[in-house]
Protein backbone atom coordinates (compact mmCIF):
# COMPACT_ATOMS: atom_id res chain seq x y z
CA UNK A 1 0.00 0.00 0.00
CA UNK A 2 1.50 3.39 -0.98
CA UNK A 3 2.44 5.83 1.77
CA UNK A 4 0.36 8.99 2.03
CA UNK A 5 1.52 11.81 4.31
CA UNK A 6 -0.67 13.20 7.08
CA UNK A 7 -2.65 16.32 6.29
CA UNK A 8 -5.47 18.21 7.95
CA UNK A 9 -9.09 17.06 7.73
CA UNK A 10 -10.79 18.88 4.83
CA UNK A 11 -13.82 19.83 6.96
CA UNK A 12 -13.72 23.63 7.47
CA UNK A 13 -12.16 24.52 10.82
CA UNK A 14 -11.09 20.98 11.76
CA UNK A 15 -7.45 20.53 12.77
CA UNK A 16 -7.36 16.72 12.99
CA UNK A 17 -4.50 15.06 11.09
CA UNK A 18 -5.56 12.33 8.64
CA UNK A 19 -4.18 10.47 5.64
CA UNK A 20 -6.23 12.36 3.08
CA UNK A 21 -9.87 13.48 3.18
CA UNK A 22 -11.88 13.87 6.37
CA UNK A 23 -11.46 12.63 9.92
CA UNK A 24 -13.87 10.06 11.38
CA UNK A 25 -15.94 12.77 13.10
CA UNK A 26 -16.65 14.55 9.80
CA UNK A 27 -16.80 11.61 7.42
CA UNK A 28 -20.36 10.42 7.99
CA UNK A 29 -22.46 13.61 7.96
CA UNK A 30 -21.34 14.63 4.49
CA UNK A 31 -23.89 14.58 1.70
CA UNK A 32 -22.14 12.80 -1.15
CA UNK A 33 -24.88 13.20 -3.73
CA UNK A 34 -23.92 15.09 -6.89
CA UNK A 35 -24.52 18.85 -6.75
CA UNK A 36 -27.40 18.66 -9.24
CA UNK A 37 -29.24 16.21 -6.94
CA UNK A 38 -28.77 18.60 -4.01
CA UNK A 39 -30.50 21.43 -5.90
CA UNK A 40 -27.49 23.07 -7.55
CA UNK A 41 -28.45 22.62 -11.21
CA UNK A 42 -28.31 24.88 -14.26
CA UNK A 43 -31.12 27.10 -12.96
CA UNK A 44 -29.19 27.57 -9.70
CA UNK A 45 -25.96 28.42 -11.51
CA UNK A 46 -27.68 31.07 -13.68
CA UNK A 47 -29.50 32.55 -10.67
CA UNK A 48 -26.25 32.53 -8.64
CA UNK A 49 -24.44 34.51 -11.32
CA UNK A 50 -27.26 37.09 -11.41
CA UNK A 51 -27.17 37.41 -7.62
CA UNK A 52 -23.39 37.84 -7.51
CA UNK A 53 -23.58 40.51 -10.21
CA UNK A 54 -26.22 42.37 -8.13
CA UNK A 55 -24.30 41.89 -4.87
CA UNK A 56 -20.60 41.79 -5.84
CA UNK A 57 -19.17 42.39 -2.35
CA UNK A 58 -19.01 40.02 0.61
CA UNK A 59 -21.77 41.11 2.96
CA UNK A 60 -19.98 39.89 6.12
CA UNK A 61 -16.77 41.74 5.23
CA UNK A 62 -18.81 44.81 4.29
CA UNK A 63 -20.41 44.73 7.77
CA UNK A 64 -16.85 44.85 9.19
CA UNK A 65 -15.89 47.81 6.96
CA UNK A 66 -13.90 45.75 4.46
CA UNK A 67 -14.26 45.56 0.69
CA UNK A 68 -13.87 41.97 -0.53
CA UNK A 69 -15.28 40.39 -3.68
CA UNK A 70 -18.08 37.86 -3.08
CA UNK A 71 -17.58 34.48 -4.74
CA UNK A 72 -20.27 32.33 -3.10
CA UNK A 73 -23.86 32.45 -1.91
CA UNK A 74 -24.78 31.24 1.55
CA UNK A 75 -28.31 30.05 2.31
CA UNK A 76 -29.44 31.73 5.54
CA UNK A 77 -32.03 29.03 6.17
CA UNK A 78 -30.60 25.71 5.01
CA UNK A 79 -32.36 23.94 2.17
CA UNK A 80 -32.58 20.84 4.37
CA UNK A 81 -34.49 22.96 6.91
CA UNK A 82 -36.99 24.16 4.32
CA UNK A 83 -35.16 27.25 3.09
CA UNK A 84 -36.03 28.53 -0.36
CA UNK A 85 -33.40 27.70 -2.95
CA UNK A 86 -33.84 30.66 -5.33
CA UNK A 87 -35.05 33.34 -2.90
CA UNK A 88 -32.95 36.49 -2.69
CA UNK A 89 -34.06 36.97 0.93
CA UNK A 90 -32.59 33.56 1.86
CA UNK A 91 -29.01 34.14 0.66
CA UNK A 92 -25.99 36.26 1.54
CA UNK A 93 -23.21 36.98 -0.94
CA UNK A 94 -19.94 36.00 0.76
CA UNK A 95 -16.25 35.60 0.04
CA UNK A 96 -14.92 32.06 0.28
CA UNK A 97 -13.37 32.69 3.70
CA UNK A 98 -16.58 34.01 5.28
CA UNK A 99 -18.63 31.23 3.69
CA UNK A 100 -16.25 28.61 5.12
CA UNK A 101 -16.48 30.19 8.57
CA UNK A 102 -20.29 30.13 8.52
CA UNK A 103 -20.32 26.55 7.26
CA UNK A 104 -17.89 25.47 10.00
CA UNK A 105 -20.21 27.00 12.60
CA UNK A 106 -23.08 24.96 11.17
CA UNK A 107 -25.01 27.91 9.78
Amino acid sequence: MPYSPLSFCTHPGCNQRVRGGRCDAHQHGRDRRPACQRGYDGAWRRWRERMLSRHPLCQDCKDDGLIVLARELHHIRKLSDGGERLDERNVRALCTSCHSKRTARGE
